[in-house]
């Protein structure tokens, strides 16, 4: 869920830069944060957030897809990124039941 008073274009940035943390180290976070320290919003609070922020895991896989029937392959793969994005642009609120109707339903619609 996005922090009362950060735009949502300051909390994508702060994922993003999360997301590559690993590979380029922390103070790429601070850094990008500082320069954008003009942005409506909180940065602090937002940095103290991208330090502790996991990424969630995505509630399903592949192979709940095949578990549907449908057989091992790219359309695999691009269902499960559709329901990826589905499950992003939902602010991650889908637990795995929601997650695994809304496969369905694309399987079905595939087919």
């Amino acid at each position: 869920m996005i922090r009362p008073g950060l735009t949502f274009a300051l909390w994508l940035a702060i994922a993003v830069l999360v997301l590559v943390n690993d590979m380029i180290g922390d103070t790429v976070i601070a850094d990008r944060l500082l320069l954008a320290v003009d942005a409506p919003g909180d940065w602090r609070a937002a940095l103290a957030m991208a330090r502790s922020w996991t990424p969630p895991e995505l509630p399903v896989s592949g192979g709940d897809a095949l578990k549907l029937g449908l057989k091992p392959g790219p359309k695999v793969g691009a269902l499960i990124e559709t329901v990826e994005r589905w499950w992003i642009d939902g602010d991650f609120a889908a637990d795995r039941t929601a997650c695994l109707a809304e496969l369905e339903r694309l399987a079905r619609t595939a087919q």
